[in-house]
């Protein structure tokens, strides 16, 4: 198979372009992105594409740079092509952000490439990186600890943003191969100098790694290549299924994702941890790459057995927080009403509204019910010591409780009824005049005040319905 048919199968087979569309093609000036725009023109006759030139000049090298610019402009006006030429000063932008050289040249370049592809109505911006470009993405990332997504290499086709999606036809062929072309074709291109410095990971594996695997391979680009595309389709299917297990485990509440720990627990660690990652994924859209430790330290702590309750924060605005078999990921606020203080004086009726929750106190004159569920609480009136405090936890709270010898920690008492560490603040505790707890809402009543035959007056508390501290 000749190499425009190659160029032709791979577009067909990964659906990258149909009839008539337009594409935006990233042009530098070099050797690759030369071939890649001649094919493309090539095929075009057939396929009615219209084909945008695109360059950026980064404003790094100079008299160099300017020249490639102008080869690029050139290059499409003999071959009747509308250009865009960009002159980015990505220096500033580096020294702006604080970004690595090449972070910034990519963002610089892609973002004047989607402008470029919305101007002219593009649904695809083609690059062309080939099968030795494939090869040394895929050594890098095993050099820096990527794990299998990133051993899959680069996609042929990616959505990136705007309805714009960014292709690769030439993945399937070698650097050879298209030098080939060129010279059979008689296609002149620049050479671009920075290439031959090992400044940069991707050169040293270039000029200096590939050469020394391939006396032990001869056909190591072909080898990684045949690795990245095995390991894509296999990345591929297992993200298939960590999607369709999430959407029956999971829920998103506001900016909260929730999901039982025994079922995540459940499935097997590959789809754990695909799935962490797409919640991260989801969370969080800065397109970071996130680090592997730092994901299984989370996925660690969702299925370990101990501690029933423990926090991760793995960014500035989120948290993992596991409470028993609660776990929820995400921009997670505690309940943190510290210091919050009601005074009750003794009146026939009131209404103190707490962390969305009312509370009512009632007096009454007459109570003939035996038992009460945990949202209401009876007093004998005429025990109690007024006025009645509500108020938040205090560090070593204790009271008497009801129906148990001795007093208990209110801490205690919150960890046995599995109140999560990050509710516990939001339980408000009732005193009387004195500092005595009288009750904790919701979790225990104390043995104070308690309500006999001789009660004339009650007080009647009612939060509504059963609390459910989450």
């Amino acid at each position: 198979m000749n190499v425009v048919q190659t160029v032709k199968q791979t577009i067909q087979q990964h659906h990258m372009l149909d009839q008539g569309d337009c594409v935006v093609v990233a042009v530098s000036g070099g050797p690759d992105s030369v071939a890649l725009l001649h094919l493309l023109l090539n095929i075009s006759k057939h396929t009615h594409w219209r084909i945008v030139v695109a360059h950026v000049n980064h404003q790094f090298r100079g008299e160099e740079a300017d020249k490639e610019a102008a080869f690029v402009k050139h290059l499409a006006q003999d071959w009747g092509l509308v250009s865009e030429i960009a002159a980015i000063d990505v220096p500033a932008y580096i020294e702006k952000t604080k970004k690595n050289t090449q972070e910034a040249a990519r963002e610089c370049r892609y973002q004047f490439l989607v402008e470029t592809a919305i101007k002219h109505g593009a649904t695809a911006i083609a690059l062309a990186h080939h099968a030795d470009d494939q090869a040394e993405t895929v050594l890098m990332r095993f050099i820096r600890g990527s794990g299998t997504q990133g051993m899959s290499g680069m996609p042929f086709i990616r959505p990136h943003q705007d309805k714009v999606h960014i292709i690769r036809p030439l993945l399937n062929l070698s650097k050879q191969t298209l030098m080939a072309y060129l010279h059979d074709h008689t296609l002149s291109y620049c050479q671009d100098s920075s290439n031959l410095s090992s400044k940069y990971l991707r050169n040293k594996i270039r000029n200096e790694l590939m050469p020394i695997l391939e006396t032990y391979n001869p056909q190591m680009s072909t080898t990684m290549n045949r690795l990245a595309n095995v390991v894509a389709a296999d990345e591929d299917y297992m993200m298939q299924e960590a999607k369709r297990t999430m959407k029956d485990m999971v829920s998103l509440q506001e900016d909260v994702i929730v999901f039982a720990r025994n079922s995540f627990k459940a499935h097997h660690i590959a789809l754990q941890r695909r799935m962490i990652k797409l919640i991260l994924n989801c969370l969080d859209h800065s397109n970071v790459e996130h680090d592997f430790i730092k994901m299984e330290q989370m996925r660690n702590m969702i299925v370990q057995d101990s501690p029933s309750n423990a926090i991760y924060q793995w960014s500035k605005q989120h948290r993992l927080v596991r409470e028993y078999d609660n776990i929820r990921m995400g921009n997670i606020h505690t309940h943190a009403v510290s210091g919050s203080t009601f005074t009750i004086e003794k009146m026939e009726h009131i209404e103190i509204s707490w962390i969305n929750r009312d509370i009512q106190f009632n007096i009454l004159h007459k109570w003939d019910q035996i038992q009460l569920p945990q949202s209401k609480a009876i007093f004998d009136l005429d025990a109690l010591k007024f006025p009645l405090i509500l108020r938040s936890r205090q560090r070593g709270d204790r009271m008497q409780v009801f129906g148990i010898k001795g007093s208990k920690k209110v801490k205690d008492m919150l960890i046995d009824h599995k109140i999560p560490p990050t509710a516990r603040e939001a339980v408000p505790i009732l005193t009387d005049s004195t500092g005595l707890i009288l009750w904790v809402v919701g979790v225990k009543r104390s043995s104070h005040a308690i309500v006999t035959k001789d009660t004339q007056q009650f007080l009647h508390i009612n939060t509504g319905m059963d609390i459910q501290y989450t």
